[in-house]
């Protein structure tokens, strides 16, 4: 799956479930079917959405490491904004 893919079902999940926060041990609202499908999918839609948010990261690391980038001014501009948002 792409990262925008995984990222819209991570949404549509959210949007389909009870709204939170939700509690381990508040049992005063019964878990719905797209409670349930959300739990189940998080089990391995959050380590997908965390191995591309790195390499995203990492992808950028390299792009601000780059000694010019065409269209920043001073060359290290996006290395400064890139250490300013870390």
């Amino acid at each position: 799956m792409t990262n925008a893919e995984l990222i819209a079902e991570a949404r549509k999940l959210d949007a389909e479930a009870t709204p939170g926060p939700w509690s381990p041990y508040d049992v005063s609202e019964p878990v719905t079917p797209s409670d349930m499908k959300l739990i189940a999918r998080a089990r391995t839609l959050l380590p997908q959405l965390a191995d591309a948010l790195e390499k995203a990261e990492i992808a950028l690391r390299e792009v601000a490491n780059e000694p010019y980038i065409k269209g920043a001014r001073g060359g290290g501009a996006a290395r400064r904004h890139f250490e300013e948002v870390k």
